[in-house]
């Protein structure tokens, strides 16, 4: 499962009946100062080879989540192709929208530019393509590039799979075992998931609840405000 964890994941909150006003109000912000729309990611390295009048383009698609990863990323693929002319590359990351892009001494905007396009226009974040190219003697002109490039993309995309990343926040439960009905049929309106459970002298659950769904989740809030203690954690990034 593909996961990004918030820095501050370690923290945990303890928010008891006197708190859990706060709590939603802490959440509230996020949600009005944050990005949390879902996006799209893929799960493992896709590869994809096109030929256009004997050059071979060769696509290498997969999963960033940082400039360095990036960085680590290009390079790799440019040791397995160290004699190709051309390895363009281009990268989409969730945080701030950041792009990184290069051509790699193809013609201005016929190489790196549509393969940002192309990741876009599939709805992919975090997501990295270094398309390589041995030249195979025919020019293909600035529309036969970028056309070429944009194929290469397009056919890692479709050999990829994808997942959807999701900003979540986990919730600890322990709740009487009269109130176990309600607090799955409220956790399922939310589309949130039971991630464990355990059985003791009360009922414990742990929720996985995305975090543009808080709202049906506050009628599970205030079903607990009658325990004693209600844990969450910061909200973070996850497969879902």
């Amino acid at each position: 499962m593909l996961e990004s964890v918030s820095h501050d994941a370690d923290i945990r909150y303890y928010v008891t009946k006197r708190k859990v006003r706060t709590f939603w109000l802490v959440l509230n912000l996020v949600l009005t100062e944050g990005n949390i729309e879902p996006y799209k990611t893929v799960r493992e390295r896709s590869v994809a080879e096109i030929v256009v009048k004997k050059s071979r383009f060769i696509a290498c698609l997969g999963h960033v989540a940082t400039e360095e990863e990036a960085d680590a990323f290009r390079e790799e693929a440019r040791g397995r192709h160290r004699m190709a002319k051309h390895n363009a590359y281009a990268y989409v990351l969730h945080e701030r929208g950041q792009l990184g892009y290069s051509d790699d001494g193809e013609p201005s905007k016929t190489a790196s530019l549509p393969m940002v396009e192309t990741m876009l226009g599939a709805g992919l974040r975090d997501v990295m393509v270094v398309v390589t190219r041995y030249f195979g003697g025919t020019l293909l002109g600035k529309g036969g590039l970028v056309r070429a490039y944009t194929q290469a993309v397009q056919a890692a995309i479709d050999n990829a799979e994808l997942v959807t990343m999701s900003c979540c926040f986990e919730v600890d439960l322990r709740i009487p075992y009269a109130d176990f009905g309600r607090a799955v049929h409220l956790a399922e309106l939310a589309g949130a998931k039971v991630l464990h459970t355990e059985f003791g002298s009360d009922l414990a659950m742990t929720l996985l609840v995305p975090i543009e769904a808080w709202r049906p989740v506050e009628k599970l809030a205030k079903l607990l405000q009658r325990t004693e203690e209600v844990c969450t954690r910061p909200p973070y990034w996850t497969e879902f």
